[in-house]
């Protein structure tokens, strides 16, 4: 899926969003496939113009924490 959105970087410097970084973070704390798919769905309605790699980091690890607590 293409996104074509603005991310502000923790040192303020603006870049196209790179859905690519955020899998491959997903991929690296554990996450199957499908599982990060869920996780841009379900994110993708949150985005917006110059929203911080921090917020998008942080609201992802959060669905993907909840999406791996036992029952």
């Amino acid at each position: 899926m293409a996104y074509g959105f603005q991310v502000t970087k923790a040192s303020g410097q603006t870049e196209l969003f790179d859905e690519g970084k955020l899998r491959r973070s997903l991929r690296h704390a554990g996450a199957e496939e499908q599982v990060i798919d869920w996780i841009l769905q379900e994110l993708a309605g949150q985005w917006y113009e110059g929203i911080s790699t921090k917020t998008i980091f942080k609201r992802a690890f959060k669905l993907l924490k909840r999406q791996h607590r036992p029952s």
